[in-house]
């Protein structure tokens, strides 16, 4: 009987994994490098990202040794560098319809300093603006102290907003994680969300599929934001490194970041979570 419960459970998880597009085009990948350029996209896509000016710029930083950024280069072999983001600093990139894709898988290397300062929300990446109804989308950490929850918030309104939490374990200040959200809005079951969270330092690897309600994103007129909203608000702080954003659910096989299939040591899977969304209006 235990053996059938796991099988079902392991079908059922490489179910929600399996591949949903052979097509996916890159629109953007800032590896924050000296070539092709701190701010440009080594995609190909040509997104060069700017930032707003006087001293809201993040730092162009060499990954040490050892310490905060150190397990970057073995996650993605041949970084070098990462950018350090204070509180406000941020990149930014003018909105195009893409961005507003229901479709899509946004990936990051991560190293929080500090999850108790800049509210509870802490900005990877997304489309938010909260100032003129312009809330789309945004990938997120959310904590108050040493620790933080991997969450996506979205809108179809621009006004209105659904969190979701991953409900993955939680991340700890100071510790390099990769991270991934692979996104179908169309999808409402457990399929159209999935969370991937990576801690580098103990290579173990957490994977949750996770239900939610809304369809559809709000064509914000904000621009794609990195370590802040675009107000700004909701500031990371910390490092961010490797950021990619494909057109498409990418399954597990296609992420920049190697992960585990189910039922490989030193992964956990969840399925089917029923979606912890509220309405709330974040900064």
């Amino acid at each position: 009987m235990h053996f059938r419960l796991t099988l079902k459970i392991a079908i059922a998880a490489a179910a929600l994994l399996a591949p949903v597009s052979a097509s996916a085009a890159v629109l953007g990948y800032w590896q924050f490098e000296d070539t092709p350029g701190f701010f440009e996209d080594s995609s190909g896509s040509a997104r060069t990202l700017t930032t707003p000016g006087g001293a809201a710029i993040p730092t162009q930083v060499a990954l040490p040794g050892s310490g905060p950024g150190s397990a970057f280069a073995t996650a993605v072999p041949g970084t070098t560098k990462a950018a350090s983001f204070d509180g406000g600093d941020r990149f930014r990139r003018a909105d195009e319809p893409a961005f507003t894709d229901t479709t899509f898988t946004v990936e990051a290397l991560i190293n929080g300093s500090d999850f108790a300062t800049n509210s509870n929300q802490k900005s990877i990446i997304g489309q938010w603006n909260s100032t003129g109804n312009q809330r789309s989308w945004l990938l997120a950490v959310n904590g108050s102290g040493a620790t933080a929850i991997l969450n996506f918030l979205y809108s179809n309104d621009g006004i209105a907003t659904s969190a979701v939490s991953s409900g993955l374990p939680a991340l700890a200040a100071g510790t390099d994680y990769y991270v991934a959200l692979a996104v179908d809005l169309s999808d409402t079951s457990a399929g159209g969300l999935t969370f991937y969270q990576k801690n580098l330092s103990t290579g173990v690897v957490s994977i949750a599929s996770v239900a939610h309600a809304g369809t559809t994103l709000n064509d914000s007129a904000a621009l794609l934001t990195i370590g802040a909203t675009d107000q700004p608000s909701s500031a990371f702080t910390g490092l961010i490194d490797e950021v990619r954003y494909s057109d498409a659910r990418l399954a597990s096989t296609g992420l920049l970041v190697t992960v585990p299939e189910p039922g490989t040591a030193g992964l956990a899977v969840v399925v089917g979570l029923a979606a912890l969304a509220r309405r709330r209006r974040p900064a």
